[in-house]
């Protein structure tokens, strides 16, 4: 068997324990005599690289910025001119281990090297499969799932089939308690405006309000908003807390704590900038196995102080046992564009579906909006607000359901009418200060 008759065989989300183990051995016996090239170190690359080291599969790793990942993260990663050295690509299978949108610039750079490879493979689609038969294998065994690497999962998005049944597993889930069975998956949780940074490009759009309207949600506001979302759902695989600064909200102990007690609520992120060292109490708290921390990465513009703080962050983390992933500094998508962008509504909805954030519903202060790009816009009046947002309070427990349902139905959402993403949208440097 080759690789291209493992990709036939075996392909999207493997939830079959049997099929899985099958495929994982198999996936082995094909890399026997051969070895794996991951073209591009970053996360995908680092996910791939990950689950080859587990199954015991070789590599090697490229990237156009070698030196800089060699420098920063201590990698053997090598310069694509590399690749010309290889006289026999049959010896080897050559994955774009990028972004989908990224692969054909990839193809480019293979063409004008003269390299011996003909193909490349989408490492994307390839760590679907890998990663949910991995997964999958690893519960059937009743083993734990490392939950901090779920955020930066080619088939996370925010809906991973594998990850929700472990997580019904664990919380000991019982369907026939649950009150609603929208397929809403996840909410992520803005929690106010408040925030120790003033990112130019925030996804959240906090420089956009008026410093003396900055506020963060009552405590019982959030917990009230939470309890009426999740009831209404079967399962809620993810719950995001965003800011704002997370670490800044009086009440943030509690709110997790209340989560955290319901079992229709899977894991449990929070976003920081990391520029507030949580306090011992909060620490305790995060150190749950259900909740996982993400750090965003804004090494390449913090001040010096701030750096310092983002260390400290980390060392109380670390020191507590608490899960957490420190993100890339790779450049943001500017989402900061509200134009009218003229798109009919066939075009609307295949940009949607391929939008990376289109999964990422935001609620606050009892509405239910689409994405961030949506809440930032409708909340600092750029955009009109319409009837696509679902006040959950107006609704009774017996018809939130069927509101959620076709709150999700619809295929696209308004926002995306003034919306660049996911094609045009231009890339930023992350974290720049206004």
């Amino acid at each position: 068997m080759n690789i291209h008759q493992w990709i036939d065989k075996f392909h999207g989300i493997m939830v079959d324990p049997r099929a899985s183990s099958t495929a994982l051995a198999e996936l082995k016996a094909v890399f026997e005599h051969r070895t794996a090239v991951l073209y591009g170190a970053g996360l995908l690359g680092g996910r791939v690289r990950f689950l080859f080291q587990e199954l015991g599969i070789p590599y090697l790793l490229v990237d156009k910025e070698a030196a800089r990942i060699r420098a920063e993260k201590g990698l053997d990663v090598k310069e694509p001119s590399f690749l010309q050295g290889l006289s026999n690509a049959d010896d080897y299978v050559l994955f774009a281990t990028v972004n989908r949108l990224r692969v054909p610039s990839i193809r480019e750079d293979l063409a004008k090297l003269s390299t011996p490879f003909s193909e490349v493979e989408s490492g994307y689609d390839f760590h679907v499969t890998l990663q949910s038969a991995f997964c999958t294998a690893k519960h059937y065994r009743q083993e734990n799932l490392a939950l901090q690497y779920c955020y930066e999962c080619s088939i996370m998005d925010n809906t991973c089939p594998v990850l929700a049944r472990y997580l019904r597993d664990k919380n000991g889930f019982d369907p026939a308690t649950a009150h609603g069975t929208p397929n809403l998956k996840m909410i992520g949780y803005v929690l106010g405006t408040v925030c120790s940074l003033n990112c130019r490009l925030c996804c959240e759009s906090i420089p956009s309000v008026p410093r003396s309207n900055r506020a963060f949600v009552p405590t019982a506001s959030v917990i009230q908003d939470i309890s009426k979302l999740s009831n209404a759902c079967e399962f809620l695989t993810l719950l995001e807390f965003v800011g704002g600064e997370p670490f800044l909200h009086p009440g943030l102990v509690s709110i997790l704590e209340t989560s955290l007690k319901s079992r229709n609520i899977g894991v449990i992120h929070i976003f920081t900038n990391g520029t507030v060292p949580p306090k011992d109490e909060l620490c305790r708290t995060l150190a749950h196995p259900r909740i996982v921390i993400y750090i965003s990465n804004y090494s390449k513009l913090l001040s010096e102080r701030h750096s310092q703080q983002v260390a400290k962050t980390e060392q109380l983390l670390r020191s507590a046992g608490v899960s957490f992933n420190y993100g890339s500094n790779d450049n943001w998508y500017d989402m900061s564009c509200f134009d009218f962008v003229g798109d009919d509504e066939a075009t609307l909805r295949s940009r949607f579906s391929q939008c990376f954030v289109h999964t990422c519903n935001r609620l606050h202060r009892g509405s239910l909006y689409r994405c961030p790009h949506h809440y930032g816009g409708v909340t600092t009046g750029q955009l009109q607000p319409t009837e696509e947002i679902v006040r959950i309070h107006e609704y009774s427990d017996a018809d939130l359901p069927r509101r959620l349902d076709e709150f999700l139905a619809r295929g696209f959402s308004d926002a995306c009418r003034n919306c660049p993403m996911p094609f045009n949208a231009p890339f930023m440097p992350p974290g720049t200060q206004v």
